[in-house]
C-alpha cells in the first residue's frame, strides 16, 4: 500500500483554486483502498532544522514529504533532497 501511495502522490495532479491558491502543488489529499490519505512538502534548510531561506534554490534546501493515513495517529515521514522532481502533471 505504501508504494501505491507513493505513486498517487508523484502522480497526483487535483490541484484547484480552492486546494492550492497560491499554485505551490505543495499539498494534497486522495483516496486509496477506501482510506484517505493526506500528504504536504516542506521546505528546511540543509540540516532540517529551520525554514529554507530560498525554497526554489536545491543547493540550499531539503524538501520533506510527509504522508498521513487518516486513520493512523503518526504520520510516515520521508526525506529526500530538493534535486528530486515530483513528475509535472
Amino acid at each position: 500500500m505504501r508504494a501505491n501511495a507513493l505513486v498517487k502522490v508523484a502522480t497526483f495532479n487535483e490541484f484547484t483554486r480552492d486546494n492550492d491558491p497560491y499554485e505551490e502543488h505543495d499539498f494534497g489529499f486522495f483516496n486509496l483502498v477506501g482510506r484517505t490519505f493526506y500528504w504536504k512538502i516542506d521546505y528546511y534548510d540543509e540540516r532540517c532544522e529551520y525554514g529554507s531561506l530560498d525554497p526554489a534554490d536545491p543547493e540550499k534546501t531539503t524538501r520533506v514529504l510527509t504522508l498521513k493515513r487518516d486513520d493512523i495517529r503518526f504520520a510516515h515521514i520521508l526525506r529526500f533532497r530538493s534535486n528530486w522532481r515530483i513528475p509535472p502533471g
